[in-house]
């Protein structure tokens, strides 16, 4: 009952009518053993947790100027090579 609950609490408009996908999404999960409809509540978690983590942030420029020690070395150009023949080295 607590599945059922959760299902049409998080399914439903703002203005108290169930959307259609609700209703054939319940009679699906209480076709269900109890053991998958457990599954099927975590999934469900995992779904909104999911949606919570993927805020976008600004990207972090930490690694801005720590090769600042090889500029006298190299160009930026040479150093992409270098780093793309690192990269075709490793399996």
């Amino acid at each position: 009952m607590y599945l059922y609950n959760y299902i049409i609490e998080k399914y439903t408009c703002n203005i108290g009518k169930r959307y259609t996908m609700s209703t054939t999404l319940e009679e699906k999960i209480n076709k269900l053993p109890p053991e998958l409809q457990q599954e099927v509540e975590l999934f469900i978690q995992q779904l909104l947790d999911k949606g919570k983590k993927q805020k976008k942030q600004k990207p972090k420029f930490e690694w801005a100027g720590a090769l600042r020690h090889l500029r006298n070395q190299y160009t930026s150009v040479e150093l992409q090579h270098e780093i793309l023949n690192e990269r075709m080295k490793q399996p």
